[in-house]
């Protein structure tokens, strides 16, 4: 049988080994708790980052895709000999793309020679009116 010295010891341990474990127990519970929500919501900025992304990607395709197809049908109305369309439907379907859409500042035809023959609008453009792409002086 132990003395009471030795109960009073074993106690004293007692005494001290319980709250030092509850505490060691509750910081790793709490770090835990800590550690799970840093991971939700590092997952959350991710999922949120992605769906951004993708709603990005979504409109600069749309916006690409549709001045291409602006683009294919000023294409389209342009005589099949490679002739200058001069003031025809075209013109006016160029003041339509340039007043209606953003992202053209200007709309240039350019022959199978590679000389700009119309240019629109003129007044800011006027200058490259018979300039030759194909030809680039030094």
């Amino acid at each position: 049988m132990p003395t009471i010295r030795e109960l009073s010891r074993k106690a004293r341990r007692r005494i001290v080994l319980i709250p030092a474990l509850s505490l060691a127990l509750v910081f790793v519970v709490g770090i835990s708790f800590w550690a799970y929500g840093e991971r939700i919501e590092q997952e959350f900025h991710q999922t949120q980052s992605q769906l951004l992304a993708n709603q990005l990607r979504q409109r600069i395709e749309s916006w690409v895709d549709d001045r291409v197809l602006i683009i294919e049908n000023l294409a389209a109305q342009w005589p099949a000999d490679g002739s200058s369309p001069e003031h025809g439907p075209q013109q006016g379907f160029a003041d339509e793309v340039l007043s209606g859409s953003t992202g053209f500042r200007a709309l240039n035809w350019i022959d199978p020679h590679g000389t700009i023959r119309i240019v629109n609008p003129l007044e800011s453009n006027r200058q490259a009116l018979g300039k030759n792409l194909l030809i680039h002086p030094e």
